[in-house]
């Protein structure tokens, strides 16, 4: 059923490739090499670092903060868009797994909390997505595929590829080269 719901939907392709609809960055605040790759991206959304956040003055003023990386604020950014548009919607942060591995409880942590695979599956999403964060695929597990994980999630949302990671992956600046080369070959092929 759920594999027949996707199929069922229209593609849209774009011949001139694709662009970042949204990137949220670090949202946690503790991932510095995952903010240190520019995005060139509609939207962004991060947090202040440990460091930054310390200061009684951030040295990032407005519209950073204005762009603080908030179940609200990705809900609107999501929302602007339609299911299965052109873009990617590209996520660099940490995934919390609760209950069944891999199941709709597994969320991404946003600065003021978890925003679950459940919750993911209800909102419209780009064609594409590229989570960066350890064992984020929902290829792991007891029932690995099976459950409605982010992957899943995501598909149902309207994306048409999901690229993740089956393992931990470290924040680093080989990583972070990495993903923005990934990246740049999915707009790229579009």
């Amino acid at each position: 059923v759920f594999m027949k719901e996707i199929n069922s939907r229209p593609d849209h392709y774009s011949d001139d490739g694709l662009i970042v609809r949204l990137a949220c960055l670090d949202p946690s605040g503790d991932l510095p090499y995952s903010r240190n790759y520019k995005i060139p991206a509609e939207k962004l959304l991060t947090a202040p670092t440990k460091k930054e956040s310390a200061k009684s003055v951030p040295e990032w003023r407005e519209p950073t903060w204005s762009r603080l990386a908030t179940r609200s604020k990705l809900i609107e950014f999501l929302r602007q868009g339609t299911p299965g548009e052109p873009g990617v919607f590209v996520y660099s942060g940490h995934v919390q797994q609760r209950g069944v591995a891999d199941g709709p409880e597994t969320s991404l942590l946003l600065a003021d909390g978890p925003m679950s695979a459940a919750e993911l599956s209800r909102l419209p999403i780009p064609s594409h997505v590229l989570l960066s964060a350890c064992s984020s695929s929902g290829a792991a597990g007891a029932g690995a595929g099976e459950w409605l994980g982010l992957g899943g999630s995501l598909l149902r949302g309207g994306a048409r590829q999901v690229i993740a990671t089956s393992w931990p992956i470290l924040d680093s600046a080989f990583t972070a080269r990495f993903e923005l080369g990934i990246l740049k070959r999915m707009c790229a092929d579009g």
